[in-house]
């Protein structure tokens, strides 16, 4: 399947084109040509407008989260349409962006309220409620020419709105990937810290996770939620065998399976705090 490679990660969302009009014309410099919903914005839970720029070929889309909710978690997808008006079927592309760690951290923080001030500052935080976001696409032959639509957004409250099974179960696969990850990370490393006689538990579980890691990999998975579960499942799981080493430094005051232990005794706060937004309960089995 062809991929539009013009748009990367769009921190925005999009009515279908359907629901849009063009408000105004452009030789390409100034003023944009400026795409606008034309259905009531009270019911659209994200509203969306862009203005495209002929040169050099650019999209700033601008939106605004009008859904009552904080988002933590969406997939866009955007498709072009042929000559004929039609959409281009082959030509789409899907894009997602994932903020449930930022939710985590507010909630862990010691003073959650800094935390989230320090997060509105940033368009890389919780997608905040009533907040707009602008996103800059290069690339872009047209700003009429488009269709785009959220196919899935998770809210901070681990609800969620589908208007795309497959988006939904991708999303979703990742997010599960992630947790189980954190999990036999968590096991394995309690399992070394069981054994007083292990003089270095970290080595330990260094050891058995790199062991999983390669039975995992052997694994075959012909689902392809089942294949995104796991490719989540072992790049964090990687992730932590290279981090892992940094607890054997030396730190005044704590030993190395002090240091450990604390650290999973804050990875299992983190673990009870997704597992709602990841929805062990829905398969994702075809």
């Amino acid at each position: 399947m062809k991929m539009i490679a013009a748009v990367l990660f769009i921190l925005a969302f999009a009515l279908p084109a359907s629901s849009q009009a063009i408000t105004s014309t452009t030789d390409g410099t100034n003023p944009p040509i400026r795409t606008v919903p034309s259905k009531p914005t009270n019911s659209v839970p994200v509203v969306v407008t862009w203005d495209y720029y002929a040169q050099p070929k650019t999209l700033i889309v601008h939106a605004l989260n009008n859904s009552g909710k904080d988002i933590v978690g969406y997939t866009i997808s955007m498709r072009h349409k042929l000559p004929d008006g039609t959409l281009d079927k082959e030509g789409w592309s899907e894009t997602t962006s994932e903020m449930l760690s930022m939710l985590v951290n507010i909630q862990l923080a010691r003073e959650p309220a800094v935390e989230e001030r320090e997060q509105r500052k940033s368009d890389n935080g919780i997608f905040f409620a009533g907040t707009t976001r602008d996103m800059p696409i290069n690339g872009v032959n047209s700003g009429s020419e488009l269709e785009m639509a959220a196919d899935v957004v998770f809210y901070a409250d681990a609800s969620f709105d589908e208007h795309n099974d497959d988006a939904f179960k991708r999303m979703l696969a990742e997010r599960q990937g992630s947790l189980m990850a954190m999990k036999k990370v968590n096991e394995i490393i309690n399992n070394a810290l069981a054994n007083p006689a292990t003089e270095h538990p970290t080595t330990a579980a260094i050891t058995e996770l790199s062991k999983y890691l390669v039975e995992d990999t052997n694994q075959t998975d012909d689902d392809p939620f089942g294949h995104t579960q796991h490719m989540n499942l072992r790049n964090d799981i990687q992730g932590e065998i290279q981090n892992l080493p940094y607890l054997q430094r030396p730190q005044q005051g704590t030993s190395e399976r002090e240091r450990l232990t604390r650290y999973v005794e804050e990875r299992e706060k983190r673990i009870e705090l997704m597992t709602p937004h990841c929805h062990l309960e829905i398969a994702l089995k075809q």
